[in-house]
């Protein structure tokens, strides 16, 4: 966004950049994915406490970077740190690598869209927080098109509206 190539972009939040101003557009709920043939995966939901000892298989550091940091802090509320022992560039990486049964993931709710016959999505019950996807866009210089995009943003999700064009980092 910076090199001015997006005009938005959609990503999970939170973004507290100078000069970028955001929607809050959607809040998902975390789910655990698992393979067909884990033990939990016939139970109705899951507390984190039950994954906690499974091995994770997440996205890779760099392009996952908000989400993990979300993912990370349920989990340390729920007393432990995930064991990763694999790491994917997107999601159909990590279903595939559960689906190989090398382990499992918590993802977001949007997560029931993917379903596939080697995958079991579970809703984690203990837990309250939930993902957020931002729309962004730079504060300053609106071209009539973007300004038409950003005035429906402020519409719909007025309530979320979070500007961080004059904070820092």
């Amino acid at each position: 966004m910076k090199s001015e190539k997006l005009e938005f972009r959609f990503f999970t939040g939170p973004c507290n950049h100078l000069g970028i101003s955001s929607v809050n557009v959607q809040n998902d709920p975390f789910v655990a994915v698992l393979y067909k043939n884990h033990p939990l995966a016939k139970n109705p939901h899951v507390t984190l406490e039950e994954l906690s000892n499974d091995s994770f298989i997440l996205g890779s550091s760099d392009g996952w970077h908000n989400y993990l940091e979300h993912l990370l802090r349920i989990c340390e509320k729920a007393g432990f740190t995930p064991n990763i022992v694999q790491q994917a560039f997107n999601s159909d990486g990590i279903f595939g690598l559960i689906a190989c049964e090398m382990g499992i993931t918590i993802h977001s709710g949007t997560t029931f869209a993917y379903r596939k016959e080697d995958l079991v999505v579970v809703p984690i019950k203990n837990v309250d927080e939930t993902l957020p996807t931002l729309a962004t866009w730079k504060s300053e210089n609106n071209s009539q098109v973007r300004q038409v995009f950003i005035d429906f943003l402020h519409k719909k999700f007025n309530e979320n509206l979070i500007d961080t064009s004059n904070t820092a980092n």
